[in-house]
């Protein structure tokens, strides 16, 4: 009976063999699963990153044109003639021409309205930054500026900017826009600040 039971055990030791590979293999699968979803959680990173940076920029634009228009000194109905209506899509083909420096010089009522438009155009169209190669590097991408002035009441005006921009992800919810670069698209984001002058 001794002898029986050796052989058995030897039966058992050579249908083992392999279970090393295998076990190997396994801990291969898991850890090629983790890095696939590190990478995956890096591109998602990097997609909200860009994306915060996109709305960051175009809450800075809109607020640009907000004090522009609070600082310009003109009255409502000056605000609402100069400023009402004027949607600004960034086009690289037209860039905006350059107006009365109002910086340096002293300006009229008109020139500053030109003035103020056109650097709000050039932050929106992304030209207020430049590499040393001339290239625009900041901007939106794909966007668009709607300045929109109505009257509260008697004394008050609202004035209402928004800018639109084409985004990576597409966003769920109404697809009425304010300020719509498309025909309402998924991909649009916007932002509108509103104020009383």
């Amino acid at each position: 009976m001794v002898v029986e039971a050796s052989m058995q055990q030897t039966n058992y030791q050579t249908r083992q063999k392999g279970v090393g590979l295998i076990e190997i293999l396994v801990a291969l699968m898991v850890f090629s699963m983790g890095m696939l979803g590190i990478a995956s959680l890096q591109v998602i990173s990097k997609r909200s990153s860009f994306e915060a940076q996109q709305r960051q920029e175009a809450v800075l634009i809109a607020n640009d044109m907000i004090s522009r228009i609070k600082n310009s000194g003109l009255t409502s109905a000056q605000i609402k003639a100069y400023y009402h209506g004027n949607d600004f899509a960034a086009d690289p083909l037209t860039p905006p021409a350059t107006p009365h420096d109002c910086l340096a010089n002293s300006c009229t009522v008109d020139q500053l309205v030109a003035y103020d438009l056109s650097r709000w155009h050039k932050n929106i169209y992304g030209s207020s930054v430049e590499a040393s190669s001339g290239q625009n590097i900041s901007g939106l991408a794909s966007a668009k500026g709607c300045i929109d002035v109505t009257e509260a009441d008697g004394a008050m005006t609202k004035v209402t900017v928004t800018v639109a921009w084409l985004s990576l992800s597409e966003m769920s919810g109404s697809k009425t826009r304010v300020c719509a670069i498309t025909d309402g698209g998924d991909s649009q984001r916007e932002v509108s600040i509103n104020t009383f002058i």
